[in-house]
């Protein structure tokens, strides 16, 4: 998770603090890239993901914009 925190604030919102830590001046803005996380079917992997990814991410611009689940249930076929 850290790493992944580290790449999206390299790679998409650079005034991000790092995980754990709070924002301390301004509001941290995102630029127009985006990253797609795909995981299996999983409540508990999805319901940690993004719990972890809120957290990293409170204080930043449009934080409650930022992160979507989508459910999408596919035949193994």
């Amino acid at each position: 998770m850290r790493r992944l925190i580290d790449w999206i604030r390299e790679n998409l919102c650079p005034d991000l603090p790092p995980l754990g830590k709070q924002v301390k001046e301004g509001t941290p803005k995102w630029n127009n890239r985006r990253v797609l996380i795909f995981t299996e079917n999983r409540e508990g992997t999805k319901r940690y993901l993004k719990t972890i990814l809120e957290e990293a991410i409170e204080g930043s611009d449009r934080a409650d914009e930022r992160i979507e689940v989508i459910d999408g249930l596919t035949s193994s076929k």
